[in-house]
Formats: structure tokens, sequence, C-alpha cells
């Protein structure tokens, strides 16, 4: 799943604090839980940010870059799903990841 977006934010400087984080993906009355660990790297521009996470039925990657466009974050990357709930879980996966993107940048 592709992400393209602009963020409401200018301050990258959380993004560092990522590292281990549980991530849920929900899908109607199941919650599957994901373990997850994002790393961080000075882009030149901006920051980029990579990531795995793991569940019993799931797995994703994380490939983004982030970058103070005015008075925003515009963020650009990949976040691949796969296993056996990857067709059904793709979209709100990535979902998540953008939510919780969100939560470390000010």
């Amino acid at each position: 799943m592709r992400i393209s977006e602009s963020l409401p934010a200018t301050d990258l400087g959380r993004l560092g604090d990522l590292g281990e984080q549980p991530l849920e993906l929900r899908a109607g009355p199941i919650t599957i839980p994901f373990r997850c660990d994002f790393t961080t790297s000075d882009s030149g521009s901006g920051v980029r940010v990579r990531g795995v996470g793991v569940s019993s039925g799931a797995g994703f990657t994380l490939d983004v870059e982030l970058w103070p466009s005015g008075d925003a974050v515009d963020v650009e990357g990949d976040v691949l799903v796969s296993g056996t709930l990857a067709g059904l879980g793709q979209r709100e996966v990535g979902l998540q990841v953008r939510r919780l993107l969100s939560k470390y940048v000010a």
C-alpha cells in the first residue's frame, strides 16, 4: 500500500522514539496484535522510517520518508502486508501505521 500524504505537523524530532511499538488491527470483531520494531535515519531532507510488524496471521514492512513542508510533514513510502490476512487487512494496516506515525510528529 502506497502512502503519500501530508500530516498537519512541522517537527520530526520525536520519530526517533518509535522503537518497539504495539499495533492492533481490527477487522470487525477480530483484533490482531502486531509486535513492531521501527528504526529511523536522517535522509538529508527529512527522516526515513523503516520497520516490521509481526502477528500470528500476517506481517508488514514499512519504508517511508517524512520531511517538513511549510506547516505540514509530507509522507511518502510503502507499507507491504503479507500472510494469510494480507488481502483482508492491508488497508487497515496502512491506516494504523499512518495513525502511529502521526502521533510522533508534532
